[in-house]
């Protein structure tokens, strides 16, 4: 931790690495991304299945990685989204706003994350 004036932040590597692994490869839309050390810090998790991978991280390298997909029927062939899923997702999150403001569609709900 570090204060900056009166605020208290938190700092270092860690931070750091939760920051670098914002900026992944996976290509799904709802995912938990965690590094292989922080999995077996928590002790793993029962009854969840969780996917091996490897993040190449800005500053810091390789850091082995695990990811857990809650909705096992959305398609995940391959990492790395194209340019085309990028756009149509910036998209989606540019019209939701709006169609909240005039009531065209209510708050969403991550249904697929309740069991966690």
């Amino acid at each position: 931790m570090r204060k900056v004036k009166d605020i208290v932040k938190p700092a270092g590597q860690n931070v750091i690495l939760a920051h670098r692994l914002l900026k992944n490869s996976v290509k799904r839309n709802e995912y938990i991304l965690m590094s292989e050390d922080f999995f077996e810090l928590m002790g793993g998790f029962e009854d969840k299945e969780f996917e091996s991978g490897v993040e190449n991280c800005e500053g810091i390298g390789k850091v082995n990685t695990r990811v857990y997909y809650p909705n096992p029927a959305e398609d995940g062939s391959g990492f790395a989204a194209s340019i085309w899923d990028k756009i149509h997702l910036r998209a989606k999150l540019a019209a939701d706003p709006l169609q909240r403001l005039f009531r065209l569609r209510g708050d969403r709900e991550f249904k697929s994350l309740s069991g966690l």
